[in-house]
């Protein structure tokens, strides 16, 4: 019975271990990252144009320190209506697609884990 008990408790032991999680939470003072990818609109093919990191502010992305979030919002800084890369000059409305991603590169630290990233929405 010992032995039996022993083993259970080993195996329990090594599956917690072997599925321990990283648990990240949003840390305003983090080195955060703002990327873009912009297509051209479905109507036009949908294709990629280009992607590049892009600053904080210019992905429409805030860090506040003092609240310790991380507020995001939909990119509209590139509207202009003289400019047809951005605007069609008709209908004065956008002309491409683009998907801002706002991230924090931890490093080798969750490298080859599972974790989990936690924040309020």
């Amino acid at each position: 019975m010992k032995t039996a008990f022993t083993c259970i408790f080993s195996c329990i032991l090594a599956l917690s271990v072997a599925h321990s999680q990283n648990n990240l939470e949003v840390q305003a003072d983090s080195n955060w990252i703002a990327f873009m990818t912009v297509f051209d609109l479905p109507e036009d093919g949908g294709g990629f144009q280009f992607a590049s990191a892009w600053g904080l502010n210019d992905a429409q992305s805030s860090v506040d320190l003092a609240e310790n979030t991380l507020i995001l919002q939909p990119n509209f800084n590139t509207y202009n209506a003289a400019d047809t890369f951005w605007t069609d000059p008709v209908t004065l409305e956008g002309n491409k697609q683009m998907v801002a991603a706002t991230f924090v590169e931890p490093g080798a630290q969750i490298n080859g884990s599972d974790f989990t990233f936690s924040g309020t929405v």
